[in-house]
């Protein structure tokens, strides 16, 4: 008798007439399931691979030479935590993800995203330090560029990489947290990971490349 894989393991990686790489299906994927994409606000064509994403024809993407530049889901409903595989979207310059109820830490694979110049994550849950590979984000602290993770549940202290970029003129980091408090009573700067364990923000992301596991984990105006 032939065993057949539910189509719920097959559907969400299927790739249709996209042009989009596999790395960018993963996340896109993986976004959506672990944030209740069913449950999002605007949602037209995700998951819809016939309508390519990387031609910008998802709610909330936008693109450019066939790659996802922009990607606006703020106040959009999402809730749970940000995947690991969000860092596979290497080619993302402006992410607004604010205004939901993303909860969990940071994952350390976003320092990947070392394109960006724009990243608004305020008025979420997001809970544990600020890593210091944010730092990487060098594009942040120059003309209006944005950095805002306001209104979170961050604790710690702000890393001396990540204060580096506030040379920008829209950099809001420190109101509606707890900044200067210590995370798990203690002030290392490490974050708790669902699993208990803590991360430093050194790694740099080595779980994106093939594990197709889910983790746990609206749009707006520039």
């Amino acid at each position: 008798m032939k065993f057949l894989l539910p189509l719920t393991f097959i559907l969400p990686y299927a790739h249709g007439a996209c042009t989009c790489t596999d790395d960018v299906v993963k996340a896109l994927s993986q976004l959506y399931v672990s944030t209740g994409g069913a449950n999002w606000d605007d949602k037209k064509n995700w998951m819809d691979f016939d309508e390519d994403p990387c031609d910008g024809n998802w709610d909330g993407l936008t693109a450019s030479s066939d790659v996802i530049v922009k990607m606006d889901i703020e106040n959009n409903n999402l809730a749970g935590c940000i995947p690991t595989q969000f860092g596979l979207l290497t080619d993302l310059t402006n992410i607004k993800i604010g205004k939901n109820d993303l909860t969990g830490t940071i994952p350390s694979e976003v320092g990947m995203l070392s394109n960006v110049e724009k990243f608004k994550m305020q008025e979420n849950s997001i809970s544990g330090s600020i890593p210091s590979w944010f730092g990487l984000m060098t594009n942040v602290a120059s003309g209006n560029n944005d950095f805002n993770l306001e209104d979170n549940l961050l604790c710690g202290d702000i890393p001396d990489e990540v204060s580096a970029l506030s040379g920008g003129n829209k950099f809001k980091v420190s109101d509606g947290n707890g900044l200067g408090t210590p995370c798990d009573g203690t002030d290392d700067g490490t974050a708790t990971t669902d699993d208990g364990s803590t991360d430093d923000g050194s790694s740099s992301g080595t779980d994106t490349s093939g594990d197709d596991s889910t983790d746990s984990s609206g749009t707006g105006s520039d």
